[in-house]
C-alpha cells in the first residue's frame, strides 16, 4: 500500500511534466495551437491512463481487488495516443475526413449553412475586410492572417456591391459583390442547385482570365459573359471549380488550365467543365 500511496503522489506530477514537455520548443516550433493542443490532450491522457494502470496493478500486488478497475480505465485513457500515434495522426484525420466527403447530401447541406451565415454578415462603413492574396508572405508566422490576406477597409456600400481599400494602398479601391440578402440554407441551396452552371473549356479564352467583372455595370456586356455558361444538366457534375484571385498572372493561369483540360481529354476522351464565378454568375 506504500507503494500505490507513493505512485498516485506522483499522477499530478506526471501530468505537469507532460504539459511542460508540450510546451517546449520542440513540439511547438513550427506546429499550429490546434496540433499543439491536441498533443497535450493526447499526452495528458496517455501519462494519466498509465498512472491508473500502474496504480491498479500495485493496489491488486497488495490485495486490493477492487482496485482493479484502475487498470481498465488507464487503459480506456490511454487508447486515444495508442490509437493516433499508431495509424498517424494524418492518416487517421483524413479517414475520418473522407468519411465525411462521402456524404454529398451533408457536403450540400453543409456549404449552404456556411453561404447562410456569410450571407447575414452586415457590410459597414469603416469595418475591416481581408482580401486573400495567396503569396505565403514568409516574413509573418503560420497563424498570421496577414501571411495570405491583405488587411483593408470597408469605404463604401453600395445597393449590390461594396468598397475596400488596403490600409497601404489606400488609393486603390476594390469593389466586391455583396454576399446576399440573408436567406436560409434550405432557400439558398435550392437556388443554387436550380441555377447552378458551367462554362465549357471550349468558352475559356485567355482573355476571359484577364479581370473580374463589377456586378453593376452595363447590362449588355455582363450579359455576354454570362451566355459563355450553360445550365449543368440533370445528373451532371462539374468537372472543376475555379478557385482562384483576379490578382494571379492571368497568362500563366490561362496556360496551367490548357495543361489541366489536355490532360482531363487524354484521361476521360471528354474536355473538362468548370465553375468560373465571373460567367456562371448573372452580374445583374
Amino acid at each position: 500500500r506504500a507503494f500505490v500511496t507513493l505512485f498516485q503522489s506522483l499522477e499530478p506530477y506526471l501530468q505537469r511534466c507532460s504539459l511542460a514537455c508540450c510546451s517546449s520548443s520542440s513540439l511547438t516550433k513550427a506546429a499550429s495551437p490546434t496540433l499543439v493542443l491536441y498533443k497535450v490532450l493526447y499526452i495528458t491522457l496517455a501519462c494519466q491512463g498509465l498512472a491508473n494502470i500502474f496504480s491498479g496493478i500495485l493496489s491488486v500486488a497488495a490485495g486490493d481487488i477492487l482496485d482493479g478497475a484502475d487498470i481498465l480505465e488507464g487503459f480506456v485513457q490511454c487508447l486515444p495516443a495508442m490509437v493516433v500515434y499508431s495509424i498517424g495522426q494524418k492518416r487517421l484525420f483524413g479517414c475520418v475526413a473522407r468519411q465525411f466527403e462521402r456524404d454529398a447530401h451533408r457536403a450540400q447541406l453543409d456549404g449552404a449553412f456556411v453561404a447562410e451565415i456569410l450571407s447575414r454578415v452586415p457590410v459597414e462603413l469603416g469595418q475591416k475586410w481581408w482580401i486573400y492574396h495567396g503569396r505565403d508572405e514568409p516574413r509573418y508566422p503560420i497563424e498570421d492572417p496577414r501571411r495570405n490576406w491583405d488587411d483593408a477597409v470597408v469605404v463604401d456600400v453600395r445597393q449590390c456591391e461594396f468598397a475596400v481599400v488596403q490600409r497601404q494602398v489606400s488609393e486603390n479601391k476594390m469593389w466586391l459583390p455583396l454576399a446576399g440578402d440573408g436567406a436560409a440554407a434550405e432557400d439558398l441551396l435550392r437556388k443554387a442547385l436550380t441555377h447552378l452552371r458551367c462554362i465549357e473549356w471550349s468558352n475559356i479564352t485567355r482573355e476571359l482570365m484577364f479581370s473580374s467583372v463589377s456586378p453593376c455595370p452595363s447590362a449588355g456586356r455582363n450579359q455576354s459573359l454570362y451566355d459563355l455558361s450553360r445550365p449543368v444538366l440533370r445528373g451532371e457534375t462539374i468537372d472543376f471549380f475555379m478557385s482562384h484571385s483576379w490578382h494571379d498572372d492571368p497568362v500563366k493561369k490561362y496556360e496551367t488550365l490548357e495543361l489541366v483540360a489536355e490532360a482531363f481529354h487524354q484521361k476521360h476522351g471528354r474536355y473538362p467543365t468548370f465553375w468560373l464565378d465571373k460567367v456562371c454568375i448573372e452580374q445583374s
